[in-house]
């Protein structure tokens, strides 16, 4: 770092945590930016010249999401959020025609729906979205082996895509519970059927499409997004999602193209694709009440962690993304002045010196990547500009050389509480999220229950693992201003966007100060003004005022 005190919190005896930081080590408003990966040179990588979009029906399958009523019909509970959304991208057309193109070119269609039995509402926490959910009966049935009251209800298909999905080239997996592919069947599916690149399309874009994009990127599957087969509610104090999602598309997709450009790669001209098609309202989308459903929805307590259930996980904490020497901190530093602006550093480190100040233990999620991984045939935008820029680059698992200092190595303020016994250093990420390390391993076997979220970057690898914590069933909250992300020309702003969907998913999204006093002294404690409950725009959909998303 260009600026460092002598004094850190962990060397200030008996200071409160807070004021220890005011005399914390990094001036990030006088840091000026070495040389690194600029805004322009990103953007000149991503367009470097990639061949023409193209399918092949053997190895390309499509996948589609949440199929179903309550996001798609004028009917459904959620059509006063999405239902705007859905008309402007004309979503319902859309996706017929990826169905129609499927069958005459005969593309297999995997279909992902969402279900919720009377079990499922016995849940004991979740996030705003997940909870309003249940509280609204959405997608419910009454059981795995009945279809009672089924027919035409809020968890059955839109109508008009009945007809193509009992044909023979659709594979109906098990219903997923989340937002994610985690608990279904869908991978082993497309696997069996060896299927390795996805055309993604559905509802909802910033949840369960998302979520599907991200697992199967996980899971080493190369996605393509097809921008305007899906949409996103518009929730107050939450924001955009269909906007946030699709700035995640593009950050983290293979391609992004629209409907007609997916059926085109795919073979078909898509003026050739007949639908029977689909009329919207033309009134304004309006709020559908639904009778019954779980009806548990109230007031959260005020947050409060105990150092027994709960633990701070941090992703990455290294210096290509929070030091000025970084090859990424001319996106991150100065997109927005993101990690200025959050003071990211200096919170991270507060929730480090408080972790081992009130007995909490801390996980850490790195990322590396060794030569072999760079010879990976495909991937995302950005996932193919941190290996070109030799991001988080190690010579190998078992050797330090050029290590200290690197990239790759953890910012010289966070090494003294890294090396504590408090401190658990889980195995590297690969893409974004846990899935291939043994973070949920290490915290299954200290019985931890609840996670304190933070790290770099917001969008990438820290939203990652929000969705598979929750995923895991792990209760999330993140800490909005203990992370920080970039923002990138025609792909978007990936902190907004991460927000966004922290605010929708997460069980709280706090400062650093209301995690720090949530954490109390063991027990935990108030923290302060609320923030942390649930948006009351969201306890108004469920009052019958506005209605919901996934």
């Amino acid at each position: 770092f260009a600026a460092v005190v002598s004094v850190s919190a962990k060397e200030v005896d008996n200071a409160p945590l807070d004021l220890a930081h005011d005399a914390v080590l990094v001036s990030m408003e006088e840091t000026t930016p070495a040389e690194q990966t600029s805004v322009e040179a990103f953007k000149d990588r991503r367009n470097e010249e990639k061949p023409p979009l193209s399918f092949d029906a053997a190895s390309t399958a499509i996948v589609l999401t949440d199929l179903q009523n309550d996001f798609l019909s004028p009917d459904g509970v959620t059509w006063g959020v999405v239902g705007k959304s859905v008309m402007e991208n004309d979503t319902v057309n859309n996706l017929e025609k990826l169905l129609a193109a499927a069958a005459e070119m005969g593309y297999l269609v995997f279909v992902s729906p969402h279900y919720y039995y009377p079990f499922d509402h016995k849940w004991e926490f979740g996030g705003s979205l997940e909870l309003l959910m249940h509280s609204i009966g959405m997608f419910d049935r009454e059981g795995p082996l009945t279809l009672e009251g089924f027919d035409g209800s809020g968890a059955d298909w839109l109508d008009v895509y009945k007809p193509y999905l009992e044909a023979e080239n659709v594979v109906v997996a098990n219903p997923h519970k989340v937002y994610g592919p985690e608990q279904n069947d869908l991978v082993l599916q497309l696997r069996k059927r060896k299927i390795d690149r996805v055309i993604l399309g559905g509802m909802s874009a910033n949840l369960c499409v998302e979520a599907h994009m991200r697992e199967l990127l996980e899971s080493g599957f190369d996605v393509t997004v097809v921008s305007d087969a899906t949409a996103g509610a518009t929730l107050p104090d939450m924001g955009d999602g269909y906007a946030a999602a699709l700035t995640n598309f593009k950050f983290m997709a293979s391609a992004v193209p629209n409907t007609e450009e997916a059926i085109s790669a795919m073979g078909m001209n898509p003026s050739t694709v007949a639908i029977t098609g689909t009329t919207y309202p033309t009134d304004p989308p309006a709020v559908v009440e639904r009778t019954g459903g779980a009806r548990r929805m109230e007031e959260k307590p005020p947050l409060s962690f105990d150092p027994e259930t709960t633990a701070i996980v941090l992703t990455d904490l290294q210096n290509d993304f929070l030091s000025p020497n970084g090859v990424t901190w001319g996106v991150v530093g100065e997109s927005v002045t993101e990690v200025m602006y959050n003071d990211t550093v200096n919170n991270l480190e507060k929730l480090l010196a408080a972790a081992a100040d009130k007995g909490y233990l801390a996980y850490v999620s790195p990322h590396y990547y060794y030569p072999w991984d760079h010879k990976w045939e495909f991937g995302g935008s950005l996932e193919l500009l941190m290996h070109s820029i030799g991001m988080f680059d190690r010579e190998d698992p078992l050797s330090l050389n050029g290590f200290e200092g690197s990239g790759a190595d953890w910012l010289d303020v966070y090494k003294p509480y890294l090396e504590e016994d408090n401190v658990i250093v889980a195995s590297p990420h690969k893409v974004y999220g846990p899935e291939q390390n043994d973070l949920v391993l290490q915290l299954r076997k200290r019985k931890i229950d609840r996670v304190i979220l933070g790290g770099m970057s917001a969008n990438l690898c820290v939203e990652a693992h929000m969705r598979e914590l929750i995923e895991q069933g792990f209760d999330v909250t993140v800490v909005a201003d203990a992370t920080a992300g970039a923002t990138l020309p025609d792909m978007g702003d990936g902190y907004a966007a991460a927000l966004t969907n922290f605010k929708f998913i997460a069980s709280s999204v706090v400062t650093t100060q209301e995690a720090v006093d949530a954490m109390g002294s063991g027990g935990g404690s108030d923290s302060s003004d609320g923030s942390h409950m649930l948006p009351t725009a969201a306890v108004m959909l469920v009052m019958g005022v506005s209605a919901l998303l996934v």
